[in-house]
């Protein structure tokens, strides 16, 4: 796949809804087509070459699979990074509140 003047898509020919966009500076990322319910939806897999074309097979898979039981694979994804952000803020906030007992403690100890 060559740069052009403009991006463009290549479809994967063995599994529907895959394909690779070509920005015109020459990156490409994988992108899975959908539909769900009346809506067509995309849905980024990840960039060229860190995501190789059997994994973005595979994530087209699961994507194909959630759709035939009904979940919508961009809002499933959404909830996990929401789900993700709240756990990395819990563990910052216990680590902030860790460290702000560690220093209550050292404070008390050198008022000693």
């Amino acid at each position: 796949m060559k740069r052009r003047g403009r991006r463009y898509e290549v479809r994967d020919t063995t599994l529907p809804g895959l394909s690779i966009r070509v920005s015109p500076n020459g990156q490409r990322r994988w992108s899975a087509n959908y539909r769900f319910g009346t809506q067509q939806r995309r849905l980024g897999l990840g960039g060229y070459p860190q995501t190789s074309l059997a994994r973005a097979r595979e994530k087209m898979v699961e994507i194909l699979w959630q759709v035939d039981e009904g979940i919508d694979p961009a809002m499933a994804a959404r909830i996990h990074q929401i789900r993700c952000a709240v756990v990395h803020a819990g563990e910052k906030d216990m680590i902030w509140k860790t460290s702000l007992t560690a220093m209550q403690r050292s404070n008390r100890s050198s008022r000693r």
